[in-house]
């Protein structure tokens, strides 16, 4: 099991961030384009208990993986598991914290183990780990150009 943690203080209003975040049709604003993310099925707006499929190009290897929404604290937190996927676990959990200067604290934390099998000896935990840092970064500098500058 690995553990990844990474933040980013918004300009704006907590609940403007967790409306975004819950609504699926800015999933692709913020992933890395590398990735190829497509949505094959999805509600559009994520509440406890929703499912959403999705169709990624990491590594090159296209995959389609099922997340379901396990926690949900609106406007606070939220978590997604990989119900169906190339991971051998993946919980991904993000938490919004409004601070008291107007800005909104975002934490995502990603609990992940790399898949088994052959898959798993090319696909090992710190290649998969800096493959997710930089996915954060991207998502942390866009969630900054959209949310601050609309």
């Amino acid at each position: 099991m690995a553990l990844l943690e990474a933040s980013v203080s918004l300009r704006c209003p907590v609940e403007r961030v967790f409306d975004f975040l819950v609504s699926t049709e800015n999933f692709t604003k913020i992933v890395p384009p590398d990735l190829k993310l497509k949505l094959v099925q999805s509600p559009e707006r994520l509440v406890l208990g929703s499912r959403f499929e999705v169709q990624i190009s990491g590594f090159g290897i296209p995959q389609n993986v099922i997340y379901e929404i396990t926690e949900y604290v609106e406007p606070h937190r939220f978590q997604e598991s990989q119900v169906k996927g190339p991971l051998g676990r993946y919980v991904h959990d993000h938490a919004l914290a409004p601070q008291g200067d107007g800005t909104v604290r975002v934490v995502d934390r990603i609990d992940f183990e790399p898949p088994g099998g052959m898959l798993g000896f090319l696909l090992t935990a710190d290649r998969l780990k800096t493959s997710l840092e930089q996915g954060l970064t991207h998502r942390h500098r866009e969630l900054k150009r959209i949310l601050e500058n609309s």
